[in-house]
């Protein structure tokens, strides 16, 4: 899933070197800027899908540690109810 920066970056290099074929098709850099831009494009989707795997990986991190909170506080709660029922009932605070 392109990002809108992602997007921008690739157009304004396509811009750029469709301009240059023309001019550079006589010193040999044709192929050279094909072959670069095929590079980038490729490059730019692997890290498009890097950035998706590692968003998932975000969203399960989130919801593991979402569970994890609420258990611990679950937890929690029912220890300081059990305590605050069990606590002495002398004059000193429970220490």
């Amino acid at each position: 899933m392109p990002t809108d920066t992602t997007t921008t970056i690739f157009l304004s290099l396509a811009l750029a070197v469709s301009a240059l074929p023309g001019v550079a098709l006589g010193q040999g850099a044709s192929p050279y800027i094909e072959d670069r831009l095929s590079q980038i494009s490729r490059s730019i989707a692997d890290l498009q899908s890097r950035a998706a795997q590692l968003q998932k990986q975000n969203q399960q991190l989130q919801l593991q540690l979402d569970k994890m909170r609420t258990s611990v506080e679950s937890r929690l709660e029912r220890l300081e109810k059990g305590r605050t029922a069990s606590a002495p009932r002398t004059g000193r605070s429970p220490q």
